[in-house]
């Protein structure tokens, strides 16, 4: 099975070093996490913010990253312009109402 999570579930199992259901089951393997360059990008950026700081040392957020990096599945995200439609891999894409093109590649995953 194969699962998309948001920045806010990624920054949850990184800071949970180890210790989030979610991340133990990605790493005992019971499921593929899929990410694309896009979220890896806002990792990156929402980890440099002072408020995450404090409860994700950037140490810690940098070997999260590089783990993500060996272990997840990347794609590459689709931009569409207006409605649902499926991307690459079939994962979901979505057009903003407000912005002519948007990237999203992430959906909630329920904690296993």
């Amino acid at each position: 099975m194969r699962a998309v999570v948001d920045t806010n579930l990624l920054l949850r199992m990184a800071a949970s070093r180890q210790h989030l259901p979610l991340y133990k089951a990605w790493r005992e393997k019971r499921f593929v996490l899929v990410v694309s360059s896009t979220l890896l990008n806002e990792l990156k950026n929402v980890m440099e913010k002072p408020k995450v700081r404090r409860f994700l040392p950037p140490i810690y957020g940098d070997a999260f990253v590089t783990l993500l990096h060996s272990l997840a599945v990347t794609i590459q995200a689709s931009a569409v312009r207006g409605g649902r439609q499926a991307g690459r891999n079939g994962v979901p894409t979505k057009a903003s109402r407000n912005t002519s093109r948007m990237f999203w590649p992430f959906l909630r995953a329920v904690e296993i």
